[in-house]
C-alpha cells in the first residue's frame, strides 16, 4: 500500500513542477519590450570615411507615458564605440505618450574609420534604449537583440587616379629627346 502511495504523490508532484515549468516559460514568453525601435533601415553601407546615419521611430507599448533619457550602441569590433558611434539625444523625443509611436529621427550615426583596420562586410550592432517614468529613470526600454542593425564595410575609400600616361607620355618624351641627342651628337662627329 505505501508503494502505490509514493508512486501517486511522485505523479502528483511531477505534475505539478511541469505545469509550474509551462507557467514560467508563458510569462518568459509574454514579457513585451517597454519600447519597440523600428530602423527605417537596419543595414547601411559605406566606405572608409563615410558618416551612416540610423533613422527610424520608436514605439512606447505601454499604458503610461515613456521618457526617453539614454540610448547606447554596441557595434562589433574592429569598431570603437566610444569614437566611432554617436547618440545625439537632442535628435530624440524627450518622451512618449502611451501606445503611441515617434516621428521619424536619428537614433545614431556611425563613422567608418578610414583606414578601417578590419576586413570589408558587415559588423553587427544593438541600440539600448533607456528611460521610464520621469527624466531620471535609467530602465532598459527594449531587449537590444530586437533592436540589431548592421554596417556594410563595402572596400577602401576611393583613392585619386594616378596619371599613368601622363608619366608614359613623359618616358617617350624623355625617351625621343635623349635619342634625338645621341643622332645630333652622332652627326656631328661624322
Amino acid at each position: 500500500m505505501k508503494k502505490g502511495r509514493l508512486i501517486v504523490e511522485s505523479k502528483n508532484r511531477n505534475c505539478w513542477l511541469a505545469r509550474l515549468a509551462a507557467l514560467l516559460c508563458l510569462c518568459a514568453a509574454a514579457r513585451a519590450d517597454i519600447a519597440t525601435i523600428s530602423y527605417d533601415d537596419p543595414l547601411l553601407s559605406g566606405v572608409p570615411g563615410s558618416v551612416l546615419t540610423f533613422t527610424g521611430t520608436i514605439t512606447n507599448n505601454t499604458n503610461s507615458p515613456v521618457f526617453l533619457n539614454q540610448g547606447s550602441v554596441n557595434l562589433a569590433s574592429p569598431f570603437n564605440s566610444a569614437t566611432d558611434v554617436s547618440v545625439d539625444l537632442l535628435d530624440w523625443p524627450i518622451s512618449l505618450d502611451p501606445l503611441s509611436t515617434s516621428a521619424d529621427f536619428a537614433f545614431f550615426t556611425v563613422t567608418i574609420p578610414d583606414p578601417f583596420p578590419g576586413t570589408v562586410g558587415p559588423y553587427g550592432g544593438t541600440l539600448l534604449a533607456q528611460g521610464g517614468a520621469d527624466g531620471n529613470a535609467l530602465d532598459s526600454l527594449n531587449d537590444p537583440a530586437n533592436a540589431s542593425f548592421a554596417v556594410d564595410v563595402t572596400g577602401p575609400a576611393a583613392a585619386v587616379p594616378e596619371p599613368r600616361s601622363f608619366v608614359a607620355l613623359f618616358g617617350c618624351f624623355a625617351a625621343m629627346t635623349g635619342l634625338k641627342s645621341v643622332l645630333r651628337f652622332k652627326s656631328t662627329s661624322d
